[in-house]
């Protein structure tokens, strides 16, 4: 056996086909990265929240959203409503206690059984400040969006936020949107929510990820 301390390389591959194994069964390989998460530039499941009751809004508090990431993604599926609604987004920078309005905000949809297209600049209002619409939710109807948080450590420009959904709306006319958002806070974020305007979730999931520096 060949023992040494440090191996120093720009490229480890496989001497033949694709797979490439480190160590052996049982072994514990570790692997240095940012906050001992691996690779820099990846993602870190951080939370997810499998709903099981009925609320109206979920949420990620201060002990997920931290200055250990200055960028999340959130990712729902199969989410669906006890009645139709309009769900929106929200962030804090005080723990939820109050809300942050946004500065702008557009969308575009498409309507996915023609051609119609067009710009949606509708809001709801989450922790009694407007935000984006980032979907219609159907109750009967599945929906599924992902939202990309970028800024959250925001000191002279606000958090940013831009949002993709595929849901059909309370006519049952599926679409997908896609838009962005533009927050008015100076400050870092630490709390943020997918909330419905006027119901209540009663399946899907809805999870949190941080996005490695």
């Amino acid at each position: 056996n060949f023992i040494m301390s440090t191996l120093e390389t720009n490229l480890i591959q496989p001497s033949t086909g694709t797979t490439l194994t480190l160590g052996a069964s049982g072994d514990t390989i570790n692997v240095a990265g940012t906050a001992g998460t691996g690779f820099p530039g990846g993602m870190d499941l951080l939370s997810t929240t499998t709903i099981s009751s009925t609320p109206s809004a979920v949420a990620f508090n201060n002990t997920l959203i931290t200055n250990t990431y200055d960028n999340y993604t959130i990712i729902g599926s199969n989410l669906e409503p006890t009645a139709d609604c309009n769900l929106g987004f929200g962030i804090s920078a005080d723990n939820g206690s109050s809300g942050v309005a946004q500065t702008y905000n557009n969308s575009r949809y498409t309507q996915l059984n023609a051609s119609t297209q067009g710009f949606n600049t509708s809001t709801v209002t989450v922790n009694g400040q407007a935000g984006p619409l980032i979907a219609e939710l159907n109750d009967g109807v599945l929906g599924s969006f992902v939202l990309q948080i970028f800024n959250a450590q925001a000191t002279h420009r606000g958090t940013m936020l831009r949002y993709e959904s595929i849901y059909e709306n309370s006519g049952a006319v599926p679409y997908s949107l896609l838009g962005a958002t533009i927050f008015s806070n100076t400050s870092a974020i630490n709390h943020v929510q997918v909330a419905t305007s006027t119901s209540t979730f009663q399946t899907g999931t809805v999870s949190l990820y941080g996005m490695r520096k």
